[in-house]
């Protein structure tokens, strides 16, 4: 014969009690793992998001956060800037001062702007745009390293001129037909005796290396970097790379790497707003072992940090 277990008077307050407490821990379990509700669902995201486009300058950005809300992205107008993660820039040289951060009322900003300055906060019902900026400093407004997937690469002279456009995983572009080696993309070269980020720019004997850039809106001044690898630079004999870079209206800046160490850099003064077409050509007689890299930069200066001259180090 079976017997129910029936819980003395003096134990029962204390067994309903950890029923009640277990019910309510298991509650907040199954909301821990509830969908989220969308941001651009949250009342004020459409009024939120308005705001953004009549704020937006050259120098901001948008920031979708936490980034479980990054599908808002596509919910956002097609003229805006927008990411789910801040940009990692250099401090020296930043392209976005000022930072929308969006999301829901009262939520955390991304622990990469701590360094940033709050601007301040704007509600729109349930949803916020939090604003901070960073000190003005020299801002690039375009880096052909990073911005070489929206160049037209050609190589030109006999036998045939030739495309570059064989898209590379690096975002860089191929030469069809070409050695391998005959490629303009993002790499990291040694050069004066530190690793050196730029753009691979390896030149063919005897033809032209077109890098166009295409029309782009100037700042002060365009920058030119140059280098022949500490490899190459070491070779015997090794022929000259010529390099030209043009701002079409403007003028253009026309140097030469021999076989010595070091990065050359130049720059060609601008004015702020205009607009130009930006090309670079790079030459050389003997193509033997010329590993050669460059970089492009389109930049805006504080009044008080004059442009810097041709230096090299």
């Amino acid at each position: 014969m079976e017997v129910a277990w029936i819980p003395s008077p003096r134990r029962a307050p204390l067994l309903w009690a950890a029923w009640a407490l277990a019910l309510f821990a298991l509650t907040r379990l199954a909301c821990s793992f509830s969908p989220t509700t969308p941001l651009a669902a949250l009342p004020g995201f459409q009024e939120a998001a308005q705001s953004l486009v009549d704020a937006q300058g050259p120098d901001s950005i948008v920031v979708v956060w936490p980034p479980e809300l990054s599908a808002a992205l596509y919910a956002l107008p097609a003229e805006l800037r927008a990411t789910d993660a801040p940009p990692i820039e250099n401090s020296a040289a930043r392209q976005y001062t000022r930072l929308f951060v969006l999301g829901p009322v009262g939520g955390a900003t991304p622990p990469e702007l701590a360094d940033a300055t709050l601007e301040g906060r704007k509600r729109f019902d349930d949803v916020e745009i939090v604003t901070v900026t960073y000190p003005t400093t020299t801002r690039v407004l375009f880096d052909l390293r990073s911005g070489i997937a929206d160049a037209k690469v050609t190589l030109i002279g006999p036998p045939a001129d030739v495309e570059c456009n064989a898209p590379r995983a690096d975002h860089g572009w191929d030469c069809p037909s070409q050695p391998p080696w005959n490629n303009v993309a993002p790499t990291v070269i040694r050069a004066g005796g530190v690793d050196w980020p730029c753009v691979w720019s390896h030149p063919i004997a005897s033809r032209d290396l077109v890098i166009d850039l295409g029309e782009r809106r100037l700042g002060d001044r365009v920058e030119l970097e140059a280098a022949l690898s500490d490899d190459a630079a070491a070779t015997p004999n090794g022929a000259p790379v010529a390099l030209r870079l043009e701002v079409e209206g403007v003028g253009e800046k026309v140097v030469t790497r021999s076989n010595a160490p070091g990065i050359l850099r130049e720059s060609i003064a601008t004015t702020r707003g205009h607009a130009a077409h930006v090309r670079l050509h790079v030459t050389t007689t003997n193509d033997g072992r010329r590993h050669f890299g460059v970089n492009v930069r389109i930049v805006e200066t504080p009044k008080n940090d004059p442009a810097p001259r041709g230096t090299q180090r």
